[in-house]
């Protein structure tokens, strides 16, 4: 439709060539955005923002379910362009039980002043191509780059960091 493939040969054996792999990236990240996750605000006091990952994601492996750090903190581990976060923001299959996770992680709902950002997502395909990094599974560097490039604040300046350093098209 945005006319981004090549198509070479003809029948079962054509090959499509995607010769500018930036475009389809451009146009991506020109449709996507949060409001397609379900958004849940927590509170939990604790200095270490790492740790507070680490234990969230420990919780939600014990329901047999996937997560990925994105946003500032998954921008942070895979290529550092602001100096800290005082925020979390996992991204999580909607099936994980959030009354359990904030009950078992002592998570208090808050919509102010919140510093777990929990985005549930009705498919995998968010969680696909996740990397370990650090303890954590964070995003891939693409989602990553969604992900930040759809957010307030500096987002858009730390996705353009990523694709530099990370994706390089």
């Amino acid at each position: 439709k945005l006319l981004l493939l090549e198509r070479r040969g003809r029948g079962p054996q054509s090959l499509r060539h995607l010769p500018k792999p930036e475009a389809l990236l451009d146009a991506w990240a020109e449709k996507h955005r949060l409001e397609t996750y379900s958004m849940h605000r927590y509170y939990r006091w604790m200095t270490d923002l790492n740790a507070l990952a680490q234990t969230i994601g420990a919780i939600v492996e014990q329901q047999e379910a996937s997560y990925a750090v994105t946003l500032t903190l998954g921008a942070m581990l895979r290529a550092p362009f602001v100096t800290q976060t005082e925020q979390i923001a996992l991204l999580l299959p909607e099936r994980v039980d959030l009354k359990r996770l904030a009950a078992d992680g002592r998570l208090q709902t808050a919509e102010d002043g919140y510093n777990v950002l929990l985005l549930t997502t009705r498919t995998e395909g968010p969680l696909q191509y996740r990397q370990k990094q650090d303890g954590l599974w964070v995003a891939s560097d693409l989602q990553l780059y969604l992900d930040l490039y759809a957010s307030a604040g500096r987002g858009r300046e730390q996705a353009e960091h990523l694709r530099r350093e990370r994706i390089g098209f």
